[in-house]
């Protein structure tokens, strides 16, 4: 993000807070996602999970495999509750139990489709994964990406958004596995607020249609 007199520099993180109901909710959403894409029977390092197990609070046990599940989920629910308070009831969240997870649509709002993605480390780069496990580039259907940061606390940090143009200008590299990634820095994204002034457009504009 470009800020006069400053420079370059990442947005500020907006803090979510979530409470144990929802937590809990999301643990609930989780295992049902794992249950139906079947990562306990996969080999590969991708349904296995890359971080090992974590045990939170008041939760229990996360797997393996469930704890990057369970990120994804609060991550959609943090961002989704964050738009819900300017856009009550607007905000759609796609809750399908799809049998892969990724290059999704995970909210929308006013017809702009967003895709939600969350990390578990302070590191300030977001990844993006491009390819399939055949190596072919798969498109994207959402028109933004907004990323979320997870440590294993009730605390969801939302970290900023772009739009999908930026996604697709990105290098592709492997960081992890077999598959290639897009980096996108936190220093290239906007402000969570910058996002609400954007659907607050696409309002005025299908109002007009």
């Amino acid at each position: 993000m470009l800020t006069e007199g400053i420079g370059i520099k990442p947005p500020q993180h907006v803090r979510v807070f979530m409470t144990l109901n929802e937590l809990v909710v999301m643990q609930q959403e989780a295992i049902k996602r794992a249950d139906h894409r079947a990562y306990r029977s996969r080999r590969d390092q991708w349904g296995a999970g890359i971080k090992t197990g974590i045990n939170l609070p008041h939760i229990g046990d996360l797997s393996r495999d469930l704890r990057p599940i369970f990120a994804g989920c609060l991550g959609e629910y943090a961002v989704k509750s964050h738009l819900e308070n300017r856009f009550h009831g607007r905000v759609e969240h796609d809750m399908r139990l799809l049998k892969y997870g990724d290059f999704g649509i995970d909210l929308s709002c006013f017809g702009l489709k967003m895709q939600v993605k969350t990390r578990q480390n302070e590191k300030p780069i977001n990844l993006v994964r491009r390819t399939n496990n055949r190596g072919t580039v798969s498109t994207i259907p959402a028109h933004a990406f907004c990323f979320c940061e997870w440590q294993g606390s009730a605390n969801v940090y939302l970290v900023g958004w772009c739009w999908s143009e930026t996604v697709k200008s990105k290098p592709l590299v492997s960081s992890v596995g077999s598959w290639k990634n897009a980096e996108i820095p936190d220093s290239d994204l906007m402000p969570m607020c910058r996002l609400k002034d954007e659907l607050e457009a696409w309002q005025e504009a299908r109002q007009w249609r």
